[in-house]
C-alpha cells in the first residue's frame, strides 16, 4: 500500500512519486500543494529470489549485487561486462522496465539472437517497477525451448547447475549462430 504524504513542495527528479495537484494556487503565492505517493522499492523475481532495488537500476547490477548472474557457463567470467556487444546477459523479462535502446536493439537482432525471442539484454535494461526476470539455458540465454532455469535453491541441492555449459554446448551454439 502506498504512502500518501501532503502537502509538500514538489520533490527531486528521481524519486519515485506520483504528483498531482490538489489545489489553485494561493492567491498571490507561487506554492502550488502536491500530493506525493510513494510506491516503494521495486522488487525484482529471479530464480526464485525476490529482491529490493532502487528505481532505474540496471537489472544485471541488481541481479550481481544479490549474488546472482544473469549469465550462465562460462560467460559468467567471459562477457563484455555490461557493454551490450556480447548477448549473454539476455533474460525474459515481465514487468515495469525501460525501453530497448538502439544498442541493446541491435546487438538482439544478431544471431544467436532473434527478434521473435523477447528478450533484453540485462545490461541495458532498467528496472521501473516490479519485474519477473528468467533466464534460459545456453551460453546466449537463447534456448528458450528447454524452458527457463530452474530456482536457484533447487540448483543447490543438486550436483551440477543446469546454467552451467560445457565447451561442447559452447561450441554447437556457435555453429548453430552461422547464417547459411
Amino acid at each position: 500500500m502506498p504512502t500518501v504524504i501532503g502537502p509538500v513542495r514538489p520533490t527531486q527528479t528521481g524519486d519515485s512519486v506520483d504528483q498531482t495537484a490538489v489545489g489553485p494556487l494561493l492567491s498571490g503565492g507561487s506554492t502550488m500543494f502536491r500530493v506525493c505517493i510513494y510506491h516503494g522499492m521495486p522488487t525484482v523475481t529471479f530464480r526464485g529470489r525476490e529482491i529490493e532495488c532502487n528505481e532505474g537500476e540496471t537489472l544485471r547490477d541488481v541481479l550481481q549485487d544479490a549474488g546472482l548472474t544473469p549469465h550462465n557457463g562460462k560467460t559468467k567470467t567471459f562477457n563484455c561486462r555490461g557493454f551490450a556487444s556480447c548477448g549473454t546477459c539476455a533474460v525474459a523479462v515481465d514487468g515495469e522496465v525501460s525501453d530497448v535502446g538502439l544498442r541493446e536493439k541491435g546487438r538482439l537482432l544478431v544471431p544467436p539472437h532473434h527478434p521473435n525471442y523477447d528478450l533484453r539484454l540485462s545490461c541495458q535494461t532498467k528496472v521501473i517497477g516490479d519485474v519477473r526476470v528468467e533466464k534460459y539455458p545456453g551460453n546466449w540465454g537463447t534456448k528458450i525451448a528447454k524452458g527457463p532455469l530452474p530456482p536457484v535453491d533447487e540448483v543447490d541441492s543438486a550436483e551440477t547447475d543446469p546454467a552451467e555449459t560445457d565447451s561442447a554446448e559452447f561450441d554447437s551454439e556457435a555453429s548453430e549462430a552461422t547464417v547459411d
